[in-house]
């Protein structure tokens, strides 16, 4: 899932939104030297960065997702990955996460959702549920 080309990032981010209510949004394509970029907006949100006990809360009671037991984290060196029928999120970690302050829920940004095929959910399933 490492790196993702622009459509691959495009799509985490739209299935950010989807699953956490983000408000990212495409602004355009920037030219730049080194070759071109996705300009992206994100509002600011006001909130404090959450604790392990936040996000397990999040994740594995209120969403229902399981977390995948990786020997090798996708992400930061402590991070976390849940899944739930074909969707993963990757690179779950305090420093991703924040409490809003004005829902009282936890944000994710800057996680690495993906959406797997049926084929690729099943493998998952089983490697979890042998």
């Amino acid at each position: 899932m490492l790196p993702a080309t622009p459509l691959e990032y495009l799509e985490r981010w739209n299935t950010n939104n989807r699953l956490f209510g983000e408000l990212v949004e495409l602004v355009g394509v920037q030219r730049t030297p080194e070759g071109p970029r996705l300009v992206i907006s994100q509002p600011h949100v006001p909130g404090e960065i959450s604790t392990w006990e936040e996000i397990e809360e999040t994740f594995v009671v209120k969403s229902r997702m399981r977390r995948l037991r990786i020997t090798q984290p996708l992400g930061g060196y402590d991070a976390h990955a849940y899944f739930k029928g074909r969707v993963g999120v990757f690179d779950v970690r305090p420093l991703n996460c924040f409490h809003h302050a004005e829902t009282n829920e936890l944000a994710a940004i800057d996680v690495i959702p993906r959406t797997f095929s049926r084929a690729e959910a099943d493998i998952l399933e089983r490697i979890m549920n042998p």
